[in-house]
């Protein structure tokens, strides 16, 4: 039998509507940077998914205009980013931050993208001795334990992901890897809108927390179901030189 389904016509009279295009970037400079800066970056595999309990997908033209549009500036000695998605506005602040991923307020905020962090109480030479059981005046992934070996792997793929993820943990890292052994808790969120500062000014870095875009457009109420997006793959979950350097193998094409 044939479909009988009611389909509402316009009057011939109706003038069509054309839908509007969205804005995608706040000026001239934003497009100037997407065309030069950003457009062929690459996105970090999605790997902050298990860690922040971040089920989205990544839509890469998406994470793109979000970051072409976004800038830092300071407000009340606080970081605050502002940016852009489909012509609405997005306030990223530590309190969204909280808000969209349900992250609580840390003990501390700390961060630093060179230098050890100056902290009382913290030691980088007392870290390293710590983490790497006296062994070693530096942190050489093949020579730590399991234990740590595993606290390295989350905070290069899932907490801080970035290029370059087979290195041996920076000066930060063993920061946050020592306050992991300490039992302490730095503010996520701040470290978070931090690294994702530190990346904009990176000409070569990859573009982190894809997944997190997906969840800010979510709240904005931005249309973007159409646009292609990507998973990690299980295998793409764990990075190959990464293992090596951690002194693991694959077993049997696993």
């Amino acid at each position: 039998m044939a479909s009988k389904a009611i389909v509402k016509r316009k009057s011939p009279s109706s003038p069509t509507k054309t839908a509007k295009r969205p804005k995608l970037f706040l000026n001239e400079a934003t497009k100037t940077r997407f065309e030069d800066n950003i457009k062929d970056k690459g996105i970090c595999t999605p790997r902050e998914r298990p860690f922040l309990a971040i089920k989205e997908k990544v839509y890469p033209a998406l994470v793109k205009e979000f970051y072409s549009n976004l800038s830092f500036s300071e407000i009340d000695g606080e970081i605050v980013g502002k940016s852009m998605l489909r012509g609405k506005k997005i306030d990223l602040t530590m309190k969204n931050l909280r808000m969209w991923i349900r992250l609580k307020e840390g003990d501390f905020k700390r961060y630093s993208n060179k230098e050890p962090i100056s902290m009382e109480a913290y030691s980088y030479e007392k870290a390293v001795k710590k983490i790497s059981g006296g062994i070693s005046d530096k942190i050489i992934l093949g020579q730590l334990g399991v234990n740590k070996c595993l606290m390295a792997h989350v905070l290069s793929q899932m907490i801080l992901p970035k290029v370059g993820t087979s290195n041996d943990p920076s000066n930060y890292d063993i920061f946050l890897m020592w306050c992991a052994t300490k039992g302490w808790e730095p503010d996520l969120a701040f470290i978070i809108l931090n690294h994702v500062k530190d990346t904009l000014a990176r000409p070569n870095a990859d573009l982190p927390y894809g997944s997190l875009t997906t969840i800010i457009a979510q709240y904005r109420g931005v249309a973007f179901i159409h646009d292609d997006f990507c998973e990690a793959v299980a295998q793409a979950i764990y990075d190959s030189r990464l293992v090596l350097n951690m002194s693991y193998r694959k077993i049997d094409g696993a």
